[in-house]
């Protein structure tokens, strides 16, 4: 019995996104994430607290949908003519922002599709960021009204206040509100700001910044070049894993 829940899932999702009217476009690329990670290098508690305290069903569930990631990204979408780029050592997120880097730089507008508040940083005059999960379009607007800083303040907004997805944890008694009146500008107590001012001087800021700023350092160039759809090996998709109804149901 093949599970197909993730792929099924991926499809109605990629499917949603792309006929919305605020973007209704059928280019698209898919970004993923290394098995190895410069991060935990540095930091070996990187994204750890994600891997505690999991029960062996919830292990073995995860990896079954691990395996039908790999054969989405290393087979299906290749062979239906989706591009799916990986770099060793990166995440997905490193390389949605190199390619909104690339985006900006050939003055090419995008989207960057994730639920991740990070790529907030990799927002640019050409590159939005929408958020499936909350049904949110972002811009450079949408984050001064909601934090009152822009994109590139995100990052080291990240770097002071930590990442509690990520198991990042920032200068210790600084949060995200802290973080932001520092970067801002505005008026700490002396005790936050001489914790700031401190992990500065010794390097712990630098090393959270490691970890949380957008592309890591280490990203290769991302160049998002034209491609061709395989109408045919996306049908024989459907048949294989008998989602016939996929198409029939919503009239693709």
């Amino acid at each position: 019995d093949v599970k197909t829940g993730i792929l099924f899932g991926f499809f109605e999702q990629l499917y949603h996104v792309c006929s919305m009217p605020i973007f209704h476009s059928n280019k698209v690329a898919v970004f993923v994430d290394s098995p190895e990670s410069f991060r935990t290098r540095v930091f070996p508690d990187y994204k750890k607290k994600r891997a505690s305290h999991r029960t062996e069903e919830e292990r073995n569930q995860i990896t079954l949908m691990y395996c039908q990631i790999d054969e989405l990204h290393y087979d299906i979408l290749p062979e239906i003519g989706i591009p799916v780029q990986t770099q060793d050592g990166l995440e997905s997120d490193d390389l949605l922002a190199m390619a909104a880097l690339y985006l900006e730089m050939i003055k090419e507008p995008g989207v960057l599709v994730t639920g991740d508040s990070d790529l907030w940083q990799a927002v640019n005059n050409y590159v939005r960021w929408f958020d499936p999960q909350r049904n949110i379009l972002h811009d450079e607007e949408s984050l001064l009204r909601t934090k009152g800083i822009t994109p590139f303040q995100w990052a080291k907004v990240k770097a002071l206040g930590g990442c509690s997805t990520d198991n990042v944890p920032g200068v210790h008694g600084i949060g995200e509100k802290g973080a932001i009146d520092f970067v801002t500008g505005k008026t700490l107590t002396n005790k936050k700001f001489h914790l700031i001012k401190n992990a500065i001087q010794s390097g712990e800021v630098q090393k959270w910044a490691s970890l949380v700023c957008l592309p890591h350092g280490r990203t290769k160039p991302i160049k998002l070049a034209p491609y061709e759809y395989n109408p045919d090996a996306f049908f024989r998709f459907c048949e294989r894993y008998q989602m016939e109804s996929y198409l029939r149901g919503s009239g693709r």
